[in-house]
């Protein structure tokens, strides 16, 4: 487990590159019934950030590609569907993206997916990283403890001591840190498993003093859907309410469009080359399917698209 420890950044060339991937998944799943010629051009022009907040906003209409998607049976290869799952997820929310996966989500109840699917999600929950945002939080709380008081939780939840030294906040950073990278390399670990058994001596405890950080926990980890149960375990089911404080809900915070950070001008950041001409003709009718929403005019201007993109 041990090896570098430093914390990663959010990668969004990586995440384009994984949304460039799921494009050629729906054209396989549809059998060629649905090219998302409009997605991956958004892709090109402004990356993976920028395309979920441009997509991915209150108010706009595409639910007509989620119905045909779920007509092929391939909802669950959806925009919508990759962003709520993780190791996606969490890092977005790192990202101030809760409010675009709750649109997501939104989108996706409406046409059954979370009941098609639940049992799944319920099965893998066990398989999500440690979000970045808590691990922030733990190692500000772990600062008031001993060194030896950390390595002991931390070995009792099979996480091994570090070769290095550390001061305590960067120590518990570096070691939940550790711990996500073995799960993103091996597969071989259940981080969330970890987490609960790293919480439970705080969160069990019965000092009125810890209560305020005890909430603060709950409510960290109610925003990633995730709840702590007595116990040392970590669970995306909401517990009963003397295991979790009533007033606590997942985060519903306005979703608002913001301008990414940093615009695509070209594809070669992505490591793909020959694009420049599709993506200049398919400039001029995205214009136009913006400032449409009827599904029969956004159908023909797909068309129109495509049929330009071979010009």
């Amino acid at each position: 487990m041990l090896g570098d420890n430093t914390m990663t950044d959010f990668d969004d060339g990586e995440f384009t590159r994984a949304l460039l991937a799921l494009c050629e998944k729906i054209v396989a799943c549809t059998k060629g019934g649905h090219d998302p010629v409009y997605l991956r051009g958004i892709l090109y022009e402004q990356g993976g950030l920028g395309t979920v907040r441009k997509l991915v906003v209150k108010g706009r209409n595409f639910t007509w590609i989620l119905n045909k998607l779920k007509k092929y049976g391939c909802l669950h290869l959806s925009l919508e569907a990759f962003i709520t799952q993780d190791p996606w997820r969490s890092r977005l929310v790192d990202q101030g993206m809760q409010g675009y996966i709750d649109e997501a989500e939104h989108r996706l109840q409406q046409l059954g997916y979370e009941r098609a699917i639940g049992e799944k999600m319920s099965n893998s929950i066990s398989q999500r990283e440690i979000p970045g945002v808590l691990i922030r939080k733990l190692a500000k709380l772990f600062k008031l403890y001993r060194h030896k008081d950390i390595d002991r939780i931390f070995l009792d939840a099979g996480v091994p001591r570090l070769t290095e030294s550390y001061e305590k906040e960067d120590k518990v950073m570096a070691l939940l840190d550790m711990v996500n990278r073995e799960y993103r390399e091996k597969r071989d670990i259940n981080p969330l498993e970890i987490l609960g058994k790293i919480l439970e001596e705080f969160m069990d405890s019965d000092n009125s003093y810890d209560e305020s950080g005890r909430n603060d926990i709950h409510k960290t980890l109610a925003n990633h859907g995730l709840f702590y149960v007595k116990g040392g375990r970590i669970t995306d089911i909401r517990p009963a309410s003397r295991d979790t404080p009533p007033s606590v809900e997942p985060s519903s915070s306005a979703v608002k469009e913001q301008a990414p950070k940093e615009e695509t001008k070209t594809a070669s950041r992505y490591g793909h080359s020959g694009i420049a001409q599709q993506v200049k003709q398919f400039s001029l009718w995205r214009r136009a399917l913006d400032t449409i929403s009827h599904p029969a005019s956004i159908f023909i201007l797909t068309l129109l698209g495509i049929i330009a993109s071979f010009l």
